[in-house]
């Protein structure tokens, strides 16, 4: 884990890090996209959330408003977002995220950055990559299934 390639204006901790680094991701239907048992991967898919900006936590409302304007934004750039969630493997926590297929991940790192996300995640075949939003380096991976 390398949370010293994090240049953001606030920074990531370990603990954080290693948090984000064992969230499980979901879609909307139940299917895990990575954790255990997840189903396949073709390419490359990115994960992005508009919800508690720099980890602060906010009002429902504050964020179903920002999921909204995220959602919308990413269908203006040509994007089917994929509803999803991210969660602790204990079921401590949990966000709403989208994920964004393809080679996509100048755009969204700067979706996260506009709206004070420390990290998304780039989930491939193999891999689970925490990816900063402000310099675009991986902050820590690990295998996406199991």
């Amino acid at each position: 884990m390398r949370p010293d390639l994090h240049d953001a204006p606030r920074p990531i901790d370990v603990e954080l890090l290693t948090a984000y680094v064992a969230t499980e991701v979901l879609d909307d239907d139940g299917a895990v996209w990575s954790g255990p048992d997840a189903a396949p991967v073709d390419g490359e898919v990115w994960v992005v959330t508009a919800e508690n900006p720099f980890s602060e936590l906010q009002d429902v409302a504050v964020n179903a408003a920002a999921m909204a304007e995220l959602a919308r934004t990413i269908r203006a750039a040509g994007h089917d977002p994929v509803v999803m969630v991210g969660r602790a493997p204990d079921l401590s926590w949990s966000e709403e995220c989208f994920g964004v297929r393809g080679d996509v991940g100048d755009l969204v790192r700067a979706w996260g950055r506009e709206r004070g996300q420390h990290a998304v995640f780039r989930l491939t075949a193999d891999a689970h990559d925490v990816v900063s939003c402000w310099s675009g380096e991986v902050l820590a991976t690990r295998p996406r299934v199991g």
